[in-house]
């Protein structure tokens, strides 16, 4: 076989081992973020970026190969060092600049985050860009797959809010021409969810000093009674109980307002306890009888069940009678319903099947700003680092064997 042929097709293979194979990894890595909307246009990028870096390092070999390169074979080697020397800053310098200017901003937001337990630090992350089995594990997978999932959960279409043309005006605080995407929608829960978050722990500090008091004027009440049934002759200790349970009424009335504020209007349940204590009874007999999520309506009340008897089973164990379960029922139920009541918060802040926790919103809408340039930032480095030493040689072998194939000699 002509040895020419051999050299020409060796000096082809190891050219293409070089930059070519490097964009060729990137885009099989990255090919998971291409055509995804909530991907942007950041692995498109490093691609196009890659080989304009490319391009670029072939014109100055060519430049150095012409004026200097051909003085003697040590300018030759000279230049070959030089090229190779470029090769490796020009794979490596991308990466190095990117986490310079990215991952301070990245662990900023990061420390500002409610809760972190479902975002993964800078370093974590950078490493999650593609899962190379079938299990599908890598954060690509998974933020496509959560923004799918709230764009069903709230009706969305796209995942970047956008105009629409088919209104007499654009009017975003109304909804008229606009549509909000997934990013957006979440930001402007987060922002919502935040405020009841600090509602909801100003309320439930409210709330909690309340019942303290509430429950301190109980206890005289409760100590001064008992005092009293000890020596029902005494009569001073019929004034102090008395006056305690005054004193205890009095503080009921005076912060009732306060109390359906924070607990939500109230139903006195006192002539549907038997009922109840029943229903609470035969369920404990038969753990089967009542499924998960069971709510029985009692005087326009949806009490649930379920909550209400596992309290019930923690509390008394096995002793269980009507008289203990009557005990454990309160002869007057707070609904959490109203506009500044602990719950309301409360269920805001935790989200419900339906609408996404304070959590769920805050993490999506970060991993929605930092995770697509992250992740593609993360398979760009993956390639280089595994093609770097490939490139170097790639200079050296091209250049040996494209000498070779012209015939020249080579003085090792």
């Amino acid at each position: 076989m002509n040895k020419t042929l051999i050299y020409k097709g060796l000096k082809i293979l190891f050219f293409l081992a070089g930059f070519p194979l490097l964009i060729l990894m990137m885009i099989i890595t990255m090919a998971p973020m291409f055509d995804q909307e909530i991907m942007g246009s950041h692995a498109a990028n490093w691609v196009i970026g890659f080989c304009a870096i490319w391009v670029g390092v072939l014109i100055v070999r060519f430049v150095l190969d012409k004026f200097v390169g051909k003085k003697s074979e040590t300018c030759h080697k000279i230049v070959l060092v030089a090229v190779a020397a470029l090769s490796v800053l020009c794979v490596l310098l991308p990466s190095a600049i990117y986490d310079g200017v990215t991952e301070k901003k990245y662990n900023a937001a990061y420390d500002a985050l409610y809760d972190k337990s479902d975002v993964k630090s800078y370093d974590s992350i950078t490493g999650w860009h593609r899962d190379f089995t079938t299990g599908y594990k890598s954060e690509v997978y998974y933020l496509i797959s959560d923004n799918y999932d709230i764009q069903k959960m709230y009706g969305l279409s796209h995942t970047y809010s956008e105009w629409f043309k088919n209104a007499d005006s654009y009017d975003k605080e109304h909804g008229i021409g606009y549509k909000y995407g997934t990013i957006e929608k979440t930001q402007v829960l987060t922002k919502e969810k935040l405020e009841a978050l600090e509602k909801y722990n100003a309320a439930k500090a409210e709330l909690d000093a309340l019942e303290a008091e509430i429950a301190a004027y109980e206890a005289a009440y409760t100590q001064a009674k008992e005092a009293y049934l000890q020596d029902t002759s005494n009569a001073q200790l019929e004034t102090a109980m008395n006056e305690a349970k005054a004193s205890y009424e009095a503080f009921l009335a005076e912060k009732d307002e306060d109390l359906v504020r924070l607990k939500g209007a109230r139903v006195d349940v006192t002539a549907y306890k038997a009922e109840l204590v029943n229903i609470l009874l035969t369920a404990v007999k038969d753990p089967n009888l009542l499924p998960d999520g069971l709510k029985v309506n009692i005087a326009g009340l949806d009490l649930d069940i379920g909550s209400i008897l596992n309290q019930v089973l923690g509390l008394v164990g096995e002793n269980i009678t009507p008289e203990t379960v009557s005990a454990l029922i309160p002869d007057v139920i707070y609904t959490g319903l109203g506009d500044e009541t602990v719950s309301k918060y409360q269920k805001a802040v935790e989200g419900s099947d339906s609408d996404l926790s304070l959590a769920q919103a805050q993490s999506f809408a970060f991993k929605a700003e930092y995770y697509p340039s992250v992740l593609a930032a993360g398979a760009m480095r993956y390639a280089c680092y595994i093609s770097v030493a490939l490139i170097v040689f790639s200079v050296f072998a091209t250049d040996y064997f494209a000498r070779k194939e012209k015939g020249e000699e080579i003085n090792e």
